[in-house]
């Protein structure tokens, strides 16, 4: 087993992050009801029920950022996730064969990118009904920091 030379967390902004959308949710679902109904029962079932939602999806997105960590090895990375399923992938540093940090308008004010790491592996290619679409093999929330040391690792490598 090679030596781990960094390790990484998701930023607690992720966590601020969803929050804020589960906040929207909630009010788009709410305040649309009391302005259109003006009816206080049913205005109070809807954000009753949105709130218990919220509070159950905020708290699997807890867990899913309590159980995310990077190990940067010496020639490869490891991810683990997964709440019930735990899930371990390695990508070798010599298959990875682009690094995108996406810096989106929303999620840069919590100091948020997307890193998204793609190799030549054939489960990234999605072929259905003629059409073809590509995605990553690993796409997560990070720090910009964090993010462009990850990308740097990866090309001296």
């Amino acid at each position: 087993m090679a030596e781990v030379l960094k390790s990484y967390k998701m930023p607690k902004s992720v966590l601020a992050f969803h929050l804020v959308r589960i906040g929207l949710v909630f009010l788009i679902g709410v305040l649309p009801t009391w302005f259109l109904s003006h009816d206080f029962k049913l205005t109070g079932t809807i954000a009753l029920l949105l709130g218990l939602l919220g509070i159950i999806v905020f708290f699997i997105l807890y867990l899913e950022y309590y159980y995310f960590s990077i190990a940067v090895e010496s020639d490869r990375f490891t991810v683990r996730s997964g709440i019930i399923i735990k899930n371990i992938k390695t990508i070798a540093f010599n298959s990875i064969q682009t690094i995108d940090v996406t810096y989106d308008p929303i999620i840069w004010v919590f100091n948020l990118v997307v890193l998204r790491i793609w190799t030549a592996s054939p489960e990234q290619l999605n072929i259905s009904g003629g059409d073809s679409a590509s995605r990553p093999v690993l796409a997560f929330y990070m720090s910009k920091a964090e993010a462009e040391a990850i990308k740097d690792l990866v090309a001296r490598r």
